[in-house]
């Protein structure tokens, strides 16, 4: 990430970790290898985040919108 990071959550199976930034992106990281598995735009600040299921992460922006990710 470019800018500070709010959130990092792992998945309910504790293999990947997703992070959200003041950047506007959101990335998934292969845990055992520490690899970049995704690096998503999404734009603005974004302030939260959390695992609604192994497949789905939820994102909270600074619009007010919660925005989910497969």
């Amino acid at each position: 990430h470019a800018e500070t990071i709010f959130e990092v959550r792992f998945s309910p199976d504790q293999q990947i970790a997703a992070s959200c930034s003041h950047d506007g992106r959101v990335r998934v990281w292969n845990v055992d290898r520490f690899t970049l598995l995704h690096n998503i735009y999404v734009g603005g600040t974004l302030s939260s985040l959390d695992w609604v299921s192994q497949d789905i992460i939820a994102v909270g922006c600074s619009d007010g919108e919660l925005r989910c990710f497969t």
